[in-house]
């Protein structure tokens, strides 16, 4: 028997509901967190959790409670502060939810895989027992490395389960730990291979629920006088929270990871621990704003066409030769089949095979900054274009990753989108474009007919896109493909990758572009075309543009 708790029986919605239990065997609850994308918890999550804490308690036969997530990747990723701090009372809420919790007569067990952060890692604390995937679960608590401290109880069961310094190591280092490592020390009962982990919970669920609920409940408060903390030490860490969040520092590390991908399906969430370093001190934000028009520090100058120098900096403005590829045709074939015939033409490519952009020159704007001058990492690029002079500037388009906006956002009823994309941020891209990228790959992909759920496959999609920069791991090798985007290589076909990703099928647009014009050494682009090899370069038109 599927339920929800009392929440939803007190009149909110079912689609609501985030936490689903299984009431099907006598003396056992299974409570299966659902919160999507990335199951974080908001100030509605731990009024629910109060909710389904009263309906425990009211229930005189559950003797076992086992909590899991519905999300492989993420058993709970972590507090959603700026929600939270709409609504500060929910911290009180939190302790009292964990201090039932652990106090209850009922055996709490946490079955972990994915992600457990912050809240997430204070709430399988709060549980009497904990068993961890050893292949996918990895806990941390990351509140120091945004400039707050843990405030839901971290800093109270931590010392008492791995000790004082091992609890010093992981507050302060805010990083992640994997599963081996929190069986060590203490942190879980157990850790199992994921194909064992259920087996492992479900026999030792079963032996709990065949004892008596008053025996296991007498000997549970009996050992939580040695081993729990109290609702002054939890109110003391709480009392912190908030008044960190308003300090300059806190402000300063917020505004950074903002623009990075928190809070929504992305690598940043995924490594959170490994991105925390690379925020810098909490008291340089003053020189990663941008400055517009003139007011930025010079940083190199010269004439266009040459190369130029200076501080191990290098610079190149001039004209290249294009090294886009795309087959205009039957570029235009696809579009006009998806958004007129509603169909997918993907052999478009297979009859027509000319690179609209071979023998064409582009200006080129080259910029080399050694890594030494940027720091470790994963940095997130993107550029835009402003008419300056305005007041104030006008920014009239933007650049992060290849056809945005002339495959995902190039609806002929809805241009609208194009401007929307050209005049926001990264930040922007979530709220205000993931749904139409989402919407077309959906289609795309039914038209297609090439995964069994295309609906989930457009938002995968725009959750893989938004936001719409160019990641690259600094120190390795760039590569653009399907595996991941981890910067841009010249000679990558581009084209390829993102109309393959479009449709989930496999698509080769029978162009490519032209690496003989690849340079190894810096400003990488080759001569440009000569007026010889551009005779029969048809001049270009708006309608066959990028």
């Amino acid at each position: 028997m599927m339920t929800q708790s009392s929440a939803t029986q007190r009149g909110s919605e079912p689609a609501d509901v985030q936490f689903n239990t299984d009431r099907t065997h006598a003396g056992r609850w299974t409570i299966t967190f659902s919160n999507p994308p990335i199951n974080m918890f908001v100030p509605t999550t731990i009024v629910e959790l109060g909710a389904l804490m009263t309906d425990l308690e009211a229930d005189p036969s559950v003797k076992v409670v086992v909590f899991q997530s519905a999300n492989p990747d993420f058993f709970i990723a972590h507090l959603d502060v700026a929600k939270a701090a709409e609504r500060p009372e929910v911290l009180g809420l939190w302790r009292d939810f964990v201090l039932r919790l652990s106090s209850a007569p009922v055996v709490s067990i946490a079955k972990i895989r994915g992600r457990t952060r912050g809240i997430g890692n204070e709430f399988v604390l709060a549980c009497d027992m904990r068993f961890a995937s050893r292949q996918s679960a990895l806990f941390g608590n990351p509140e120091v490395g945004v400039g707050l401290v843990p405030g839901g109880g971290a800093l109270e069961w931590l010392p008492r389960l791995v000790g004082r310094s091992r609890a010093l190591e992981i507050v302060l280092s805010g990083d992640d730990f994997d599963a081996d490592i929190a069986e060590r020390y203490g942190w879980v009962n157990r850790t199992l291979d994921d194909a064992n982990l259920d087996s492992f919970v479900d026999a030792l669920v079963r032996r709990l629920a065949s004892f008596d609920r008053e025996t296991l409940g007498a000997a549970k408060a009996q050992i939580n006088r040695f081993g729990t903390p109290t609702a002054a030490e939890i109110q003391s860490s709480n009392d912190l929270f908030f008044p960190l969040l308003a300090l300059p520092g806190a402000q300063a590390r917020r505004a950074k990871i903002r623009d990075i991908g928190y809070g929504v399906p992305s690598d940043f969430e995924l490594n959170f621990g490994r991105y925390l370093p690379a925020l810098g001190r909490a008291d340089d934000d003053d020189t990663d704003k941008a400055v517009g028009g003139d007011k930025g520090e010079l940083l190199i100058e010269g004439d266009t066409g040459k190369v130029h120098s200076k501080s191990s900096i290098r610079a190149f403005v001039g004209i290249a030769p294009d090294m886009f590829a795309v087959d205009t045709v039957a570029f235009h074939n696809l579009q006009n089949a998806f958004y007129k015939e509603h169909r997918y033409d993907g052999d478009s490519f297979l009859r027509h095979r000319q690179n609209f952009f071979n023998n064409r020159n582009v200006t080129a704007i080259v910029l080399e900054v050694p890594n030494h001058l940027i720091g470790k990492g994963t940095v997130h690029a993107w550029a835009t274009v402003s008419l300056y002079g305005h007041a104030p500037e006008m920014q009239v388009s933007r650049w992060g990753l290849p056809l945005i906006t002339h495959l995902f956002l190039n609806d002929p009823g809805n241009q609208e989108v194009k401007e929307t994309y050209n005049k926001s941020v990264p930040s922007d891209d979530i709220a205000l474009l993931s749904g139409y990228i989402a919407d077309f790959t959906h289609k795309m992909a039914t038209y297609a007919g090439s995964v069994m759920n295309p609906e989930e496959y457009g938002k995968q999609t725009a959750s893989r896109l938004c936001p719409i920069t160019l990641p690259y791991e600094l120190g390795t090798a760039a590569a653009f493909d399907l595996a991941g985007f981890n910067g841009r290589p010249l000679g990558d076909d581009v084209v390829d990758v993102m109309l393959t990703l479009a449709s989930n099928k496999s698509l080769q647009g029978g162009v490519a572009p032209d690496r003989n014009r690849i340079r190894t050494e810096f400003p990488y682009f080759g001569e440009p075309y000569s007026k010889e090899e551009q005779k029969n370069v048809v001049p270009w038109h708006p309608r066959t543009s990028r």
